[in-house]
């Protein structure tokens, strides 16, 4: 019996929904005049919002959630600009808006040798925003904002007692960091991975790349040297991979 009720109740529910959604319809200026009760004209408050109170002034009066001008993001709010006792706005969190996506991935499909000069690369897996130049090797960020790096390598390290090789990231002629490995007992002849990963604050047509140092104890370096990243056309050993994380999209609002 009850459950026959419950079913009856629901059936109730349904039809009263069901009249009330075709009054809509067949009503469509009761809809209009609920809005305008709750709306008033767009005024224009001589900037862009940065809170609950500049979008009431700018007119909105129905509660929800509002993107903002943050300090260098754009903000999530809830406003409720009918309150009961309660703050007009509610601070949800930063919204993840890019005005342009960027990101690479870059490839050698041969070794490489030549010291204290930008790597350039061969292929590009992806190169979304188009701020990677294969040919000079080097990343400009097309956007301010916070980025992503990463590099990886294979040394070939020969030598008779010593040597060092290094791969290092630049930012605007600047050495950031460094990826570094050292034998000192000879005969040498082995591979090393290098390796290394950074996140930097950059500013809009700052330039980022990678070079590559070593020394062993031949006294004349050959014309071939015997250091240098190894990669070829099938194996692909050398990566350059960067992104953008965040950007700060007030800077060019």
């Amino acid at each position: 019996m009850e459950m026959a009720s419950r079913l009856v109740m629901c059936i109730f529910a349904i039809f009263l929904a069901a009249v009330y959604f075709q009054y809509q319809l067949d009503n469509p200026w009761h809809l209009s005049t609920e809005l305008k009760t709750r709306t008033s004209e767009i005024v224009d408050i001589g900037q862009m919002p940065t809170s609950c109170a500049d979008l009431q002034r700018m007119g909105h009066k129905l509660n929800g959630f509002f993107l903002v001008k943050g300090l260098t993001k754009l903000e999530t709010l809830y406003c409720d600009f009918y309150p009961n006792q309660n703050d007009i706005q509610k601070w949800i969190g930063y919204a993840d808006v890019k005005s342009t996506p960027v990101h690479f991935h870059a490839q050698r499909n041969s070794s490489f040798s030549t010291e204290d000069t930008p790597i350039p690369f061969d292929l590009a897996r992806v190169n979304e925003g188009n701020a990677m130049d294969l040919t000079s090797g080097k990343f400009t960020a097309p956007r301010p904002g916070i980025y992503s790096f990463s590099f990886a390598g294979i040394a070939v390290l020969v030598a008779q007692k010593y040597v060092s090789f290094s791969c290092s990231l630049y930012l605007n002629n600047h050495r950031i960091l460094r990826s570094y490995v050292n034998e000192e007992r000879g005969p040498i002849f082995r591979f090393n991975l290098l390796t290394f990963q950074s996140t930097l604050n950059l500013r809009k047509g700052d330039q980022v790349w990678v070079q590559i140092n070593y020394s062993s104890d031949a006294a004349v370096k050959p014309v071939h040297s015997p250091l240098y990243l190894y990669d070829d056309r099938d194996h692909h050993m050398t990566h350059f991979i960067g992104f953008l994380l965040e950007e700060e999209i007030v800077a060019s609002l």
